[in-house]
């Protein structure tokens, strides 16, 4: 296990962790910077649900001080890297890490049924979590633990892939009725 490093440790110590109290400190100083945009720590933090007195008081405290909140390039629709391994059922036979590399259009070699549907259930909830409030999301999909996907290693079929994951990814924004911007 990894030593804390001390700034975690404080504001463990001070906040009793990353929740509204901490985040209400965050919050008034980005504003005070004229800011209105973060990116929390993806590592061991779940934005949305690590509220204190309320598991969604975070993501409510950003949308009452007009915070827009981001995710990392590996947290699709608003669902932090962590929040799979704790969603993830357990009731297939592969880790929770294995279980997410094996996403897969459907035919392709290696293509579990189960398993696409239970991350297309998990990336479903996390926008359904996260509609009321003014949030960047980030479509696509990497490995769990910086490894691969399936086709890694044929950018034409890695390709198809992406574009599968993110058309996919697109129904829940359209079926929420979520508004989805475009440069």
């Amino acid at each position: 296990m990894m030593k804390p490093h001390h700034y975690q440790l404080g504001q463990k110590k001070r906040y009793d962790g990353r929740n509204e109290y901490f985040y209400k400190q965050v919050f008034e100083l980005l504003l005070r910077l004229k800011a209105n945009y973060l990116w929390p720590s993806m590592w061991d933090d779940v934005f949305s649900e690590d509220g204190k007195d309320d598991n969604y008081a975070n993501a409510k405290l950003a949308n009452a001080y007009g915070i827009v909140m981001g995710t990392s390039h590996h947290e699709p629709l608003y669902r932090a890297g962590k929040e799979w391994r704790l969603y993830y059922k357990k009731d297939l036979k592969y880790t929770s890490a294995e279980a997410w590399n094996l996403y897969n259009i459907p035919g392709e070699k290696g293509y579990d049924e189960k398993v696409n549907q239970e991350i297309e259930e998990f990336w479903e909830s996390g926008v359904e979590r996260n509609k009321e409030y003014d949030n960047i999301c980030t479509v696509g999909m990497r490995g769990e633990e910086d490894s691969t996907l399936p086709a890694a290693d044929n950018p034409p079929k890695y390709a198809e892939l992406l574009n599968y994951i993110i058309n996919t990814q697109k129904k829940y924004y359209q079926n929420k009725k979520i508004q989805i911007l475009h440069n």
